[in-house]
């Protein structure tokens, strides 16, 4: 049975006084198994019941809402649904047709504009539809959204064990998606919860300073014998710890290059899980950022965007991955990934002694955890770190 901590005798009188204040919570009864109330911040009231199906399948369904059913109408309801059940009867068997219980399918369809479109940036987007393809809806996909258990999740994610990256991640996928199905009152329970992640290795390859002398030397070469943009945005991301996507979309009319403290301000549409946090981020630029970024639009196509496609300058570039592999490959660097310039960044800034939690902020990390932790860094210190660091990375050149 789900979690059952929040067990009293449910009577009229405490459920009248009981009230939700932030999240919606669950309160079980203790006359009857499987009786529990969900209460919602809006203080609406619904009596629901656990129980298992026929087939074995952990299903919950809402009875009534109190106060137009009594806590007696509701435990007589979910006495007779138990009985029923452990019948082997499925007391809703009937209702599952007229709500349709949609198979994981019809599920991702509508995960997919609710959950994923709202909430995810773009190039997660994408990454989420490849997983689904790949990954799930050859498994699932014609499971009915309550039919999934943990033995079945269990027996899948073993099959991915040579693959443990792209294992976890469609895992915290499917997840997800279970428990908005839960929310939705599809399920009863979430089949992931107790399937174990497998360890993975963290990718990380910070350069030494020699190596990073050697890139910028290819990335100079790369200006001068292909694309003085592509070169431009590669020494963008070195030099601030920027993300690709960020410096992709990047508009002119977030930077401002000429004020005492330049500083380029990434709306919340370009960042990753900027629509979840909902604030931009405030990426104060060094002087040789600044330098090379206005050089830059001396020469760019007109237009709004900073680094436009060659081909259409209304249109941003789409990727950098076959410059990318030429310019490391001419570096001797083969394993280098874009990504990498930003933990790299983070090191130096590590090693000049600033905290990891300024880091973040100066970067853009949405950590909620470290949100609730710490009150905002101060602009000041942010402010440093990029010149700072910036500066630093510069001068190894």
């Amino acid at each position: 049975m789900p979690n059952a901590k929040h067990k009293v005798r449910l009577t009229k009188s405490y459920l009248e006084n009981v009230r939700s204040a932030e999240h919606e919570f669950t309160i079980w009864d203790e006359a009857v198994d499987g009786l529990h109330v969900r209460i919602y911040p809006s203080q609406k009231k619904t009596f629901n019941v656990f129980y298992r199906s026929a087939r074995r399948v952990s299903r919950r369904r809402a009875i009534g809402t109190f106060p137009s059913l009594t806590v007696e109408a509701a435990r007589k309801k979910a006495r007779t649904i138990l009985y029923e059940a452990s019948m082997g009867a499925d007391p809703f068997a009937d209702a599952d047709v007229s709500r349709a219980i949609p198979k994981l399918s019809e599920w991702w369809e509508i995960f997919w504009s609710t959950h994923i479109t709202a909430k995810k940036a773009k190039s997660t987007q994408r990454s989420d539809k490849a997983m689904w393809r790949k990954h799930l809806a050859p498994t699932f996909g014609r499971c009915f959204v309550d039919e999934i258990d943990t033995l079945l999740v269990q027996s899948w994610h073993a099959k991915l064990a040579h693959t443990p990256g792209a294992a976890n991640r469609a895992l915290s996928l499917l997840s997800t998606m279970m428990t908005a199905a839960m929310r939705a009152g599809y399920r009863a329970t979430n089949p992931c919860t107790l399937v174990q992640k497998y360890p993975e290795r963290r990718k990380q390859r910070l350069l030494s300073n020699d190596e990073f002398r050697r890139l910028f030397r290819e990335l100079e070469f790369e200006a001068e014998q292909y694309d003085v943009g592509t070169a431009t945005i590669i020494k963008l991301l070195a030099l601030t710890g920027a993300r690709r996507g960020e410096a992709l979309n990047a508009r002119w009319s977030e930077f401002d290059l000429n004020s005492d403290a330049p500083v380029w301000r990434v709306p919340t549409e370009h960042i990753k899980a900027g629509n979840r946090y909902g604030t931009e981020i405030e990426r104060f630029l060094s002087v040789p950022v600044c330098q090379m970024l206005k050089d830059w639009k001396t020469i760019a196509p007109k237009g709004e965007l900073v680094f436009p496609s060659p081909k259409d300058p209304k249109r941003t570039r789409y990727d950098l991955w076959v410059a990318w592999r030429r310019i490391r490959e001419r570096a001797n660097l083969p394993t280098l990934r874009l990504h990498d310039l930003r933990h790299n960044f983070a090191t130096h800034a590590l090693k000049q002694g600033f905290s990891l939690y300024d880091i973040g902020e100066a970067l853009g990390h949405r950590s909620p955890m470290t949100t609730q932790r710490y009150a905002t860094v101060l602009t000041e210190q942010k402010r440093k770190i990029m010149a700072q660091v910036g500066e630093h990375l510069s001068m190894n050149l």
